[in-house]
């Protein structure tokens, strides 16, 4: 069986390394695009939407807290009311706010424990928010003014329970916030951490393969030099004489300095010479 050189086997191992490192890179890459673009699809889809969506919230309220404050008794005040509950409503409407299943999802440091406050924050919410809206339906159906004031009153009533969660909206949305941007810059030292590993480990793959090829390279060179230089043979025996001074079989020494091997035969000469009866006879 014919031995596999050790040069050989050097070399395969390296592509096998370097290839590993490439492919393990790639897929490393691909990972690390994937996480940055959910994060990106959260930081867009769910904190932008949701801080802009709440600022508006938090406008109205403003712009119906200072209406609260004017005289009843002014021309036009109960049409003026029913448009700023109209604008509150509208405004507050907005879509449901980040839930803890896609807070999970998304952050994985959560030092704040805001997934405990999400679904607590946004049922008070969502509570104070029906309740008012069901207010604001009445005051429309509502016949004459002293029925939509009675409705009126009852919405004011109400309107702190619902600034209160909107307060407490606002806040935890705040450290949502926080939290993703904390979160942001601990992944982006990791990427780098990672990526410089990466590199590291590809340098050392391409260094080593160039290394063992560089090492085959020379192994193969001295090996030609070899079989081509002055080779010492018996004129009788036709043994080759090694640089170590021992006698070998000619078969042996090329096997052992070439990748070459003998296969053994008898030529027609040696068969007269050693066969002769068997000689003639394959000749008649």
């Amino acid at each position: 069986m014919k031995k596999i050189p050790l040069q050989t086997i050097g070399m395969i191992g390296a592509s096998i390394l370097l290839f590993s490192s490439i492919i393990f890179g790639f897929a490393i890459s691909v990972q690390l695009q994937q996480t940055a673009h959910m994060g990106k699809d959260f930081f867009q889809e769910s904190i932008l939407d949701q801080s802009s969506a709440l600022n508006r919230v938090i406008f109205a309220a403003s712009e119906y807290t200072a209406y609260h404050s004017h005289n009843l008794d002014e021309p036009g005040w109960i049409s003026g009311k029913i448009e700023q509950c109209r604008e509150l409503i509208s405004h507050a409407s907005i879509p449901p706010f980040i839930t803890h299943d896609v807070y999970v999802r998304y952050i994985d440091h959560d030092p704040l424990f805001l997934s405990e406050r999400l679904d607590k924050t946004d049922q008070l919410f969502t509570h104070s928010l029906s309740t008012l809206t069901q207010i604001y339906e009445n005051i429309k159906q509502a016949q004459t003014d002293q029925e939509q004031l009675e409705f009126i009153l009852q919405f004011d009533s109400l309107y702190n329970d619902f600034y209160a969660a909107l307060k407490e909206r606002s806040e935890v949305m705040v450290m949502v916030e926080a939290t993703y941007h904390a979160q942001l810059r601990t992944n982006l030292a990791w990427t780098q951490e990672v990526v410089d590993q990466i590199l590291f480990g590809q340098a050392v793959a391409i260094l080593a393969s160039l290394v063992v090829m560089f090492l085959s390279y020379r192994s193969q060179t001295r090996h030609v030099k070899v079989l081509k230089g002055l080779i010492p043979i018996c004129a009788k025996c036709k043994k080759v004489r090694d640089d170590k001074g021992y006698w070998s079989q000619v078969e042996t020494y090329i096997r052992d300095r070439s990748e070459a091997d003998f296969s053994h035969g008898i030529c027609p000469d040696c068969v007269k010479e050693l066969y002769p009866d068997y000689a003639r006879k394959m000749k008649s």
